[in-house]
């Protein structure tokens, strides 16, 4: 989890390198530098195959139990497989890997992935690659407005010690990956869904407004860039989750509808569900600072986050179960209940 920079200038990409669906960007957050003192990040983005929308949309039982589809020793097979190339910092091989893996099961589920490539600085003035993934449902007619799902799959570098994120960048990616396989059984919920697996989460030294949550900062600005934030319902934000005995927390500088909807559905599934005693300065951040409403779900109290014991020893599939049947029944509920 990372802090929340200061005003920083606006990325301009060059038409020719956006994707042509539609892409995503960095916003604003709490505490940003001034524009002259670095050089604004260059952009890449790779194209997306064509939607191939049927001429009949699938129809789905109002209020489908949907969520009872979400298995959570799936999810756990995925976040198994994450952590299995060990640590997976921006920029490494070993986040290559379980990017190439995370677009490779979404294609094969169905859903149309697009890459978000962009150049950053680390605080020394490296330049950094950061590419983060999109992805929207093939079938289905694609709806005007739609529930942004986030998680970050890059873990922390550290120096000092050697974490395999096992509940911080494993779990998130992994338990979006099984809500796309339930839903891709169900297009029209999942033509109102968009799922974003970030790169860049982690700073590369300490939280500052230059350091950490490149991705989410990249996402928001190539939405108004773009001028698509009024595409977005809500944004949902998997943040460290997934671990034995843990209980779920929702961050207290949630949006308070989404959290009041939260807790209504949680005790629906009677699953425990409650405040963090602080905010959190995750990838929710900067969607709240361009007026989106946003909440972040995660182990408030987690005795192993940024720590060396947080590997797959502290998974617990049923953990991973509750975020995922909570996140698909809050969807379903609200997806039907409005209409849309």
């Amino acid at each position: 989890m990372a802090r929340t920079p200061d005003n920083q200038n606006r990325v301009t990409p060059s038409p020719e390198a956006l994707s042509p669906d539609g892409v995503l960007a960095t916003a604003p957050t709490p505490l940003r530098r001034p524009a002259a003192s670095r050089p604004a990040p260059s952009i890449a983005l790779s194209p997306s195959p064509a939607v191939s929308v049927p001429a009949t949309p699938v129809p789905v039982a109002r209020r489908a139990p949907i969520w009872k589809e979400f298995n959570g020793q799936l999810a756990y097979a995925d976040a198994s497989r994450f952590v299995g190339f060990g640590p997976r910092p921006s920029g490494s091989e070993a986040l290559d890997r379980e990017r190439a893996q995370i677009a490779g099961r979404l294609d094969g589920a169905g859903w149309q992935v697009s890459t978000a490539a962009f150049t950053d600085q680390a605080p020394d003035g490296t330049p950094v690659d950061f590419r983060s993934l999109d992805a929207r449902f093939k079938r289905g007619q694609p709806a005007k407005k739609r529930f942004l799902l986030v998680a970050h799959f890059d873990t922390e570098r550290s120096k000092v010690i050697r974490t395999s994120g096992a509940t911080d960048g494993a779990t998130g990616p992994a338990i979006l990956l099984e809500i796309a396989r339930v839903l891709a059984a169900y297009p029209q919920v999942a033509s109102q869904v968009e799922l974003l697996f970030l790169d860049g989460n982690h700073p590369f030294r300490q939280n500052t407004a230059d350091d950490g949550l490149f991705g989410s900062r990249f996402a928001v600005q190539m939405l108004q860039l773009h001028q698509r934030s009024g595409e977005i319902r809500a944004v949902i934000d998997l943040e460290n989750l997934g671990g034995k005995d843990f209980r779920l927390y929702y961050s207290s500088n949630s949006d308070p509808d989404l959290a009041e909807t939260f807790q209504r559905s949680a005790g629906m599934l009677s699953i425990p569900l409650a405040a963090a005693n602080r905010p959190v300065l995750g990838d929710h951040v900067p969607f709240q600072h361009a007026n989106l409403p946003a909440i972040a779900l995660l182990d408030a109290e987690s005795p192993y986050l940024h720590t060396a014991d947080d590997n797959l020893a502290q998974v617990d599939p049923a953990s991973l179960a509750k975020v995922g049947q909570l996140v698909l029944y809050v969807l379903s509920e609200e997806i039907f209940t409005s209409g849309l």
